[in-house]
């Protein structure tokens, strides 16, 4: 838009001087001069990094980080589709405190891709102190009850995949009032990893894909991006390349490599104690463990399991 104006400026100006019969060299030096002035300040205008949604966001962001009564919500799912039920949810207060959390072991599959970024299979959270949703529906619910507004990183997702797990074990959530974190933060594009965005504005990731740590995380962000707007620090570099760069569901700039979580690394050594395994296999993964992905790490673990009891 900015350049359609200093294009549009030149060429209905030029055409002014022409046909005004304009030809002494001093008019067309002022207009040279008024041209350059123009798209200066239109291109100053133009900078993501002092756009005024991002001022009125933060301001936003700073009124809701001052209400004692909202909290902090995030989950980690058994997928993405519309039957992905809730595995981990976790809830903390304004000031970072924890408020709820539990373990829940879905009725429908884990897809492999969501194993990948938390780590959870069913046969992993069986082993594991999970509860049923009756037992975690009632508590979650008392706590956000009493909350003014639930803030979450992608809400809508959250949302959805909540009011589902409760519909599946004939619940129901009640009416509550949502902020997406996400949505604001990355404004009319579509999508940004909440590590992503954690790492440009300067905040430590502790506990990476745990419904709690990430819960926190969405705090820390929104704290973070309030401080350095307050202080008139500019937009982060990679947020405005991604702004500038960000086609729908084309995120292959933001793939980054996941090591295995400690529950999958301990869920293997528990596995490779239990089954029958050829020891060259049992070597070779012994040996991988170290620089293990979480996707490969999921693959090892199917492998364990298929193979029979020791």
């Amino acid at each position: 838009m900015q350049v359609f104006l200093v294009i549009s400026t030149i060429l209905w100006s030029t055409i002014g001087l022409m046909i005004l019969g304009f030809s002494s060299p001093i008019f067309w030096v002022i207009e040279v001069l008024l041209i350059f002035l123009l798209s200066f300040r239109l291109i100053s205008s133009a900078d993501p990094r002092k756009s005024e949604f991002e001022q009125q966001t933060y301001l936003e962001w700073e009124k809701l980080l001052a209400d004692p009564g909202v909290v902090f919500l995030d989950t980690e799912t058994s997928g993405v589709n519309n039957d992905a039920e809730v595995i981990t949810v976790a809830v903390v207060s304004q000031n970072g405190e924890s408020l709820f959390e539990g373990l829940h072991l879905p009725s429908c599959s884990i897809s492999r891709e969501a194993t990948a970024v938390h780590g959870f299979t069913k046969a992993l959270i069986r082993k594991m102190n999970h509860s049923s949703w009756s037992e975690l529906h009632s508590n979650l619910v008392k706590v956000l009850k009493q909350a003014s507004t639930v803030v979450a990183y992608n809400a809508a997702f959250d949302k959805r995949v909540l009011e589902h797990t409760a519909l599946v074990n004939s619940k129901r959530l009640p009416k509550l009032r949502w902020y997406d974190a996400m949505s604001t933060y990355s404004g009319k594009f579509k999508y940004i990893r909440l590590e992503d965005a954690a790492i440009w504005e300067g905040v430590s990731i502790e506990e990476s894909h745990t419904a709690l740590g990430d819960a926190r995380l969405t705090r820390n962000l929104m704290l973070a991006a309030v401080a350095r707007c307050k202080e008139k620090r500019q937009t982060p570099s990679a947020l405005v390349a991604h702004r500038k760069r960000y086609k729908a569901n084309d995120n292959k700039n933001l793939e980054r490599f996941e090591e295995a979580s400690e529950r999958q690394v301990d869920f293997i050594y528990s596995l490779l104690d239990e089954r029958e395994v050829p020891q060259n296999r049992e070597d070779r993964i012994l040996d991988e463990i170290p620089t293990m992905s979480k996707g490969e790490a999921s693959k090892t673990i199917d492998y364990l399991l298929s193979r029979p009891q020791d």
